[in-house]
């Protein structure tokens, strides 16, 4: 089954490239998942600001309606990033479940890596709870006459600890990454330079991938 885990890997490392994940600018959730490295799967995280300190002093305290005009084209900006990176980060945990899935048909124990896909998986879908109750949070703060810059501080905490969760989910996805290429790595024949491969000098698949998460496939 090893003949899968290049697939997976190229396709982690062109999500990661991906403009919506990656080149945003600062006042927007570019911090969300990290600028992709030259290998694709150590990529940076970006450590910019969630919101421009300079659009944010571009609202007058004494303009309401203009706060909330800017803090409008904000907010759907942001939203729409997060939106769109917990998507990405949804489509590559299934990609990594179907190849767990064609592992484990093959003989191949994956059931640590299941539990730590599924525990990954859930951490996204958090996230997008998350975005949801932000969302609810902000069009209460419209609505409020008094709403502006000084109230969207909440806000911007809010959407922080989401990009933690969502920096989160990419570390997970490319551990396990990392331990599917250990778990195929024992299962590629054994070739002696003197004598042609054949079944015979295979060795059978083995069960599961060792070593505590963090640690292997590094």
């Amino acid at each position: 089954m090893k003949k899968f885990l290049p697939v997976l890997l190229v396709f982690v490392f062109f999500a990661l490239k991906s403009p919506t994940l990656a080149q945003i600018p600062k006042a927007d959730p570019a911090a969300l998942v990290g600028a992709s490295g030259a290998t694709g799967l150590n990529s940076d995280k970006v450590t910019t600001p969630l919101i421009s300190p300079g659009l944010i002093a571009t609202a007058s305290p004494g303009s309401p309606s203009l706060n909330k005009e800017i803090l409008t084209k904000l907010f759907t900006s942001l939203s729409v990033r997060f939106g769109a990176a917990v998507n990405r980060l949804d489509r590559i945990g299934k990609r990594i479940g179907t190849r767990l899935s064609k592992l484990k048909a093959s003989g191949v124990d994956t059931t640590v890596l299941d539990a730590k896909l599924k525990a990954a998986q859930d951490k996204n879908l958090e996230a997008k709870k998350s975005l949801d109750l932000i969302a609810v949070s902000y069009q209460n703060l419209i609505a409020s006459p008094a709403g502006g810059v000084s109230d969207f501080s909440e806000i911007k905490q809010s959407l922080g600890l989401v990009k933690d969760e969502l920096n989160g989910v990419l570390e997970a996805y490319k551990l396990i990454v990392g331990e599917l290429k250990s778990t195929i790595a024992p299962t590629k024949p054994v070739v002696n330079s003197l004598v042609s491969p054949s079944p015979l000098t295979t060795q059978p698949p083995v069960a599961g991938a060792s070593g505590a998460l963090g640690t292997t496939g590094r």
